[in-house]
């Protein structure tokens, strides 16, 4: 089993698939702190064929109109809640703090604002 955040040998079968696809690839990347960073002030990040994206409802695209927060794969995607993405990002929190310890206060940082 490879050290990922979310295991994978169930794949397509979970709905959440491309979130948590996400996730393992920023992780394997060794790019969670910035898109963390990125994602908890609720700025969209892309990283290669995979992204995650917030709405926009005054971007002139209609492609950015919706609610909740978009995660994709090539090009599939999903649209998931906000609190959804939520437990993700704190799920993903808790992982990268248990291996890496010296950065919890910047996971911790990154959590406060999410919190309501």
């Amino acid at each position: 089993m490879k050290d990922i955040p979310f295991e994978t040998s169930h794949w397509k079968d979970e709905p959440h698939w491309m979130v948590k696809s996400f996730f393992n690839y920023v992780y394997e990347q060794n790019a969670l702190i910035p898109v963390l960073d990125q994602i908890t002030q609720r700025h969209g990040y892309g990283y290669n064929e995979e992204f995650c994206i917030f709405p926009d409802p005054n971007d002139s695209d209609p492609v950015y109109h919706f609610e909740g927060v978009m995660f994709g794969v090539g090009d599939e995607e999903i649209i998931i809640t906000e609190a959804e993405c939520w437990n993700y990002v704190r799920h993903v929190a808790a992982f990268y703090a248990s291996r890496h310890g010296a950065e919890m206060a910047t996971i911790e940082n990154f959590l406060k604002r999410i919190e309501h």
